[in-house]
């Protein structure tokens, strides 16, 4: 009775490791793909940062000057505020 068990262990093990096998040439070949894939989503996202750089520079620096101008607004606003205010007195 235990040698028939030990044969269907021995049957198991067998199944296992050929399953083992198949699965593990799939999931190399998923590997293979993914890390193709990743290397051109790289290349193509380097390419594009670097053809927008000089866009991306224009950004920040209108960016800033839209800054400086709404605080000269806000100082002058207030200004005009103040004033009004002492002229309403």
């Amino acid at each position: 009775d235990w040698r028939i068990h030990v044969d269907q262990m021995h049957q198991h093990k067998d199944g296992i490791e050929s399953a083992l096998k198949e699965t593990k040439g799939y999931h190399d070949k998923l590997h293979n793909e993914i890390s193709r894939t990743l290397e051109k989503v790289s290349s193509r996202e380097k390419y594009i940062n670097n053809q927008l750089e000089h866009l991306v520079q224009e950004y920040r620096s209108a960016q800033a000057l839209l800054s400086e101008a709404k605080e000269k607004y806000q100082q002058g606003s207030g200004g005009v505020t103040e004033r009004t205010r002492i002229l309403s007195e």
